[in-house]
């Protein structure tokens, strides 16, 4: 798979195949690409070659109605939450659910009570995103791209900002969501403690290809000098 703008091609050479229930982390220097791959794969960025494969099918070949239906199996946290500052924490929630499900207001208001409680936030029910710290912030917004029970979920750094207890927090929230659903998750993080942390696999974004590096524990002893710079966080390297 490979996207280019203009003349520039930003990735090339992209191969990457998850398996049903696996959480799968993608790593790597700033501006390399992540947000872009992960966009590929829930369908939002037409790639310039090669082909995205939901359940099996072409994504981009099946007809539109049945796009919408494997859209509907995803369900995505946006890198800076992407939270609606003029409705509620409860609405916030409400919203993809009145968008795609023909639901009553009495079953939304319970879907939206039963993720609140999920996410460890139901205090903050009736307040706005503004009213509440970053960390609830980003609890509500996992809670809303969840809201329709996907069974695959992209997370766009969804630690970014966030003190180290919080982070870890976070993850595990993650990680017993998951769980409970069996969902697939596909994540991005430059903190590689958490993405120790969450990953089954890693993969790292170099050069504008994805290198995958294995488990934690086989990514921690690598031997591509570019990929022990960056998880080592070394100043000096193939990567300076």
């Amino acid at each position: 798979m490979e996207l280019a703008f203009g003349s520039e091609n930003i990735l090339r050479g992209i191969d990457l195949s998850i398996r049903k229930g696996e959480r799968i982390v993608l790593v790597g220097p700033s501006g390399a690409g992540k947000s872009l791959i992960l966009k590929i794969l829930a369908g939002l960025i037409l790639p310039t070659r090669g082909k995205v494969f939901v359940e099996g099918e072409n994504f981009h070949q099946v007809p539109s109605v049945r796009q919408q239906q494997l859209r509907l199996k995803m369900g995505m946290l946006f890198q800076k939450n992407a939270l609606f500052d003029s409705l509620s924490n409860a609405e916030n929630i409400a919203f993809p659910l009145r968008e795609v499900r023909a639901l009553g207001e009495a079953e939304i208001d319970s879907i939206v009570n039963r993720f609140l409680e999920a996410v460890g936030i139901p205090h903050a029910k009736l307040l706005f995103p503004d009213e509440i710290s970053g960390g609830m912030q980003k609890r509500l917004g996992i809670a809303r791209a969840m809201a329709l029970d996907p069974e695959i979920v992209f997370y766009d750094d969804p630690t970014a900002g966030l003190d180290p207890i919080t982070s870890r927090k976070i993850i595990d929230l993650i990680i017993e969501l998951q769980e409970k659903k069996q969902s697939t998750v596909v994540a991005i993080t430059n903190d590689m403690n958490r993405a120790y942390q969450l990953a089954h696999r890693i993969f790292i974004v170099l050069d504008g290809q994805l290198v995958e590096t294995g488990s934690p524990q086989q990514t921690k002893v690598h031997k591509d000098p570019r990929v022990l710079q960056f998880v080592r966080g070394l100043s000096q390297g193939p990567l300076s």
